[in-house]
């Protein structure tokens, strides 16, 4: 059971064990996102999953998850640059992917020229790139428990849009919201269609959806292993950290569900 605190508490499940700690002196949001930041560089060194929780935090009414090593165990646009381009291409958009995991300072300059590389390349070979990405193992059950209890469930990525609503689709996901690209004759033109789903525009399309149902920031979960996704999570209640990948020890969507479901009894 999570621990009565009036200060922010970490829960770290490792593969050996599971502990809470709790945080003091992180009320604003400036230590806050720092904190998260890094939780974040934790989750991606060590094979581990960490919640963080608000104090205010008391039931989960709506989960939104990022995409790429979150739902799915493994990065669109690295599958891309081994699969679906020229080994020149391929080592550039490697490159500005690595850039943008890291915390890019530009993140939408490096989505647009990530982007323009992939121009003429088909939507058709796209499609079965995406098609055979492994999701997280649990990941269908999750959504399923969440639907069961009443929770909303959105992903919210700065991904293409229509591998977004592919992976909505097959897992049930009731919301989805994510980056466009313009695409002519069954190929990508190399720009952008709409706006991009920056860091910042992730916590905009989160905050009016959580409105539209009449959700508070505080009764938000956000999935994520990103530095994108720090916007979104310094300002929701709760947040699950992880980074899915093929051959991780701990079952991860199994964890958040266990997580999710005790919340929703406590």
């Amino acid at each position: 059971m999570r621990p009565i605190s009036t200060n922010p508490l970490v829960r770290i499940i490792s593969p050996d064990d599971e502990r809470y700690q709790e945080i003091k002196n992180v009320h604003d949001p400036i230590s806050r996102k720092q904190l998260l930041k890094e939780l974040i560089d934790r989750v991606r060194r060590e094979e581990v999953l960490i919640q963080y929780v608000n104090p205010s935090f008391t039931q989960p009414k709506l989960v939104a998850f990022d995409l790429d090593g979150t739902l799915v165990a493994s990065e669109f646009i690295h599958t891309i640059a081994t699969q679906g381009v020229t080994p020149e291409v391929g080592k550039e958009l490697r490159r500005l992917t690595e850039e943008a995991l890291n915390g890019a300072k530009d993140w939408s300059h490096n989505y647009e020229k990530r982007v323009a590389l992939l121009q003429g390349t088909s939507v058709k070979r796209l499609e079965n790139i995406y098609q055979l990405l492994p999701l997280a193992e649990g990941a269908k059950e999750l959504i399923a428990s969440l639907k069961i209890k009443g929770i909303k469930t959105a992903i919210i990525s700065g991904a293409w849009s229509e591998y977004a609503e592919y992976i909505a689709r097959i897992t049930s996901i009731e919301h989805c919201f994510a980056t466009r690209w313009e695409l002519d004759n069954g190929q990508v033109t190399g720009r952008i269609s709409g706006p991009i789903l920056s860091p910042e525009a992730k916590w905009e399309v989160l905050r009016q959806l959580a409105e539209e149902h009449q959700i508070l920031p505080k009764d938000i979960v956000v999935v994520a292993d990103g530095y994108n996704d720090l916007e979104m999570m310094t300002h929701v209640g709760s947040c699950i950290l992880l980074h899915a990948t093929p051959h991780h020890p701990l079952p991860l969507m199994k964890c958040v569900q266990q997580i999710l479901c005790k919340e929703f009894t406590n």
